[in-house]
Parts: C-alpha cells; structure tokens; sequence
C-alpha cells in the first residue's frame, strides 16, 4: 500500500517533511507547499541503512565504514542510485542523499509504517526551516499529518554533515555537526 500523505517530523537536526519514497502524488505535494523547484533534489530516510539499501548501489568500504560509526546520525551521504530508485524522483541526478536520524521517535514511525521517506527541511524555499512543532504547525498544518509523537527533546537546529561517496573515499560537501 503506498501511502500519499506528507508527514512533519522532528529529527536529530532540523525538522523535515516527506513523503513515502513509493508515492509520487505526495512527493509532488511536498514541491508544492514548499514552493521548490522540481529540480532541486530530496534525499532519503528512514530508521535504518538496510530499509534504504534496496534503492542504492552498494556501498564502497570507505563509506560503508562511516556509515556504521555515524549513522544513526547527523550525516548525510550522497550516493549513487540503482534501478529500483523511482523515476519520478531527482530524475536529474543519478545520486540521492542518504541519512538516518539519531531519532527514536522518528525511527519508530518509519520502522511501524514500513517507510523509506524522500525528504527535505520544513520550510518554505529559501527561508530557514523550522525549529519547532509550533512553526510546522502555522506553515504546514492544513497540508501536512505532524507526527506529534516524534517529539522527544530538543533537536539540534544544524544541519547535517553532507558528504560525496567517491570511487574510493569521500568529499565533505558540507560540515555540519560531525566533522572530518
């Protein structure tokens, strides 16, 4: 069953909105009510690396070692899809991010309902995203199922650390949190 609702929710960083990876309506709908260009990408996320690993190439030694010290975590990963990875997403990139969030709440959501979720920052484009339930609540609760039992504290308001899987190693894009 693929679900089309967008969920609000709070991570490990900054809150975020997505959609199940299977349901194109929704992932169009989170462009929507962001006013994002379709050409900007959303990466995936879920409660575990093995739920995601069905629509990545496999991973090289390098990034498969900072991926089991980081993640759970604050660390996103730029990695080369497969072709399982839906057409209708980021059809522009052969690569998606990748992240799993150091949340229980969030990974229990996912982990309940079976989810791989394409994401990004909730927030209106180019305005920064929201840092509580409060400020989701005024922009998205018309539009978006804010998953109000994911709150477990406070989440750290950075982004996370992006990096590039290379053919051997990686390049940090972006430094958040964690640092290389």
């Amino acid at each position: 069953m693929i679900k089309t609702d967008v969920y609000a929710f709070e991570t490990d960083t900054v809150w975020g909105l997505g959609a199940d990876i299977n349901s194109e309506y929704a992932i169009k709908k989170i462009y929507e009510l962001k006013h994002r260009e379709s050409t900007k990408p959303l990466i995936l996320m879920s409660y575990s690396l093995s739920a995601i690993l069905q629509y990545i190439q496999p991973l090289n030694t390098e990034i498969k070692e900072v991926a089991d010290k980081y993640l759970p975590g604050a660390l996103t990963i730029i990695v080369k899809k497969n072709e399982n990875f839906p057409k209708y997403l980021n059809p522009e990139f052969d690569t998606v991010g990748i992240r799993i969030p150091d949340h229980s709440g969030f990974q229990d959501f996912c982990r309940e309902n079976n989810l791989v979720l394409a994401t990004t920052s909730a927030n209106l484009s180019n305005e920064t995203p929201c840092k509580n339930s409060k400020e989701v609540e005024e922009k998205f609760s018309s539009h978006v199922e804010i998953i109000k039992n994911t709150i477990l504290g406070k989440n750290s308001e950075t982004p996370s650390t992006v990096i590039l899987a290379q053919d051997k190693g990686f390049k940090v894009l972006r430094e958040g949190n964690i640092k290389f």
